[in-house]
């Protein structure tokens, strides 16, 4: 297993849709989470910085990566 963390900075403007679309994440996102090998998948907002953790418990995190970015309807949704 292996940590990821991230921190990133949303938009201003967009953190009102950032919190609408996280208030009920889609359960077939969910599901390609897990697919992809990762699990304790956490996000914090504060104020407009976003922090990310999971682990990972897969075997090429490269390949579960692109899975996921290549996934329908993780790609639904307006940029943040």
């Amino acid at each position: 297993m292996k940590r990821y963390g991230s921190v990133l900075r949303v938009k201003p403007e967009a953190v009102e849709a950032y919190r609408a679309y996280h208030k009920k994440v889609w359960t077939e996102v969910l599901d390609v989470i897990r697919r992809c090998n990762l699990r304790n998948y956490s996000i914090f907002l504060k104020d407009d910085l976003l922090f990310g953790y999971y682990e990972y418990h897969g075997k090429d995190h490269a390949a579960d990566m692109a899975k996921m970015a290549a996934d329908a309807t993780t790609q639904k949704g307006g940029p943040l």
